[in-house]
């Protein structure tokens, strides 16, 4: 379906529609930054600066946000950003916020910019992490960042709109190193490997453990993959994704080479497509003898 972009551009206004909240280990209620000026002695320039925004029908409070927010101050000393564009994402009519991705990631990136002109940030101490269509939103920013940002989490990035060439979605050009969880392929999110690394748990489509068909519309597997990275960030025991032959071989769940680590450890070397086996509970991840006794 065609959007009229005169109604379009009445109804979305991306720059008084996206919000920036600062959180840090002093800061752990947050602040609204409506300007890099508004920036105070919290907000360190040499630290490792996480930006984590939402997807479809979701906000900078939800569920997505809060916890990786929250599962980063409590793991290391660093910045997080939460980027909310809700207003132009609760929009029900699916083709305005998928339209919109780029005009939010376009201001997504403007803000980024002032922090590395003004407060002489590292664009390598930065990172994105996107949810559903905040996967795409980050990769509209990330080919606009000076310099290039270090890193980009797409987590199930969201397939209906995005079946497109890369420079019309989130691709492996976007920032140094892209990583992708896929949990939903090829009913809400992308199936295709988009990234430097994908990463496919359980195969990578519907449904994850502990989630039925019939929660499809629920969204159950496609949050799973940013319970998933949340988790990844502190779990004692790591995800750990085997290397797959072919991107086919990781639907099939027929993948034994190299192992590496899934989420927020993975290296930024790791090339290639991967698969893993997750459970149905939290924190989802199973025991070192479990995975071991798979790798025999």
């Amino acid at each position: 379906m065609k959007i009229n972009f005169n109604i379009f551009n009445l109804i979305v206004d991306a720059e008084k529609s996206v919000t920036f909240k600062l959180y840090t280990r002093e800061l752990r209620s947050g602040k609204t930054i409506n300007s890099v000026e508004d920036l105070g002695s919290e907000f360190v320039n040499t630290k490792e600066t996480k930006f984590v925004t939402h997807g479809f029908r979701s906000s900078g409070i939800s569920d997505t946000c809060i916890t990786i927010k929250d599962n980063y101050l409590n793991k290391s000393d660093v910045n997080v950003f939460v980027m909310d564009w809700s207003p132009i994402s609760k929009i029900l009519w699916y083709d305005i916020p998928k339209t919109a991705t780029d005009n939010v990631g376009e201001v997504y990136s403007k803000f980024i910019n002032q922090l590395i002109e003004k407060k002489q940030v590292d664009p390598k101490n930065i990172h994105l992490i996107g949810h559903s269509l905040g996967a795409h939103v980050s990769g509209f920013a990330g080919r606009r960042i000076n310099g290039k940002a270090a890193r980009i989490t797409g987590l199930d990035p969201a397939l209906p709109g995005f079946d497109v060439e890369n420079e019309l979605r989130l691709n492996n050009q976007d920032a140094d190193f892209v990583d992708i969880i896929h949990t939903c392929a090829g009913y809400l999110g992308i199936a295709s490997p988009i990234g430097h690394v994908d990463f496919y748990p359980n195969g990578g489509s519907v449904p994850q453990p502990g989630c039925g068909l019939l929660q499809l519309l629920e969204a159950c597997s496609h949050s799973r993959s940013w319970e998933l990275f949340a988790h990844s960030i502190n779990n004692t025991v790591p995800y750990m994704a085997s290397s797959c032959d072919d991107f086919s071989n990781s639907l099939g769940k027929h993948c034994n080479g190299d192992s590496v680590v899934m989420g927020e450890a993975t290296p930024n070397t790791t090339r290639g497509v991967y698969y893993l086996e997750t459970t149905a509970t939290v924190p989802y991840v199973k025991s070192i003898s479990t995975i071991d006794d798979n790798h025999l």
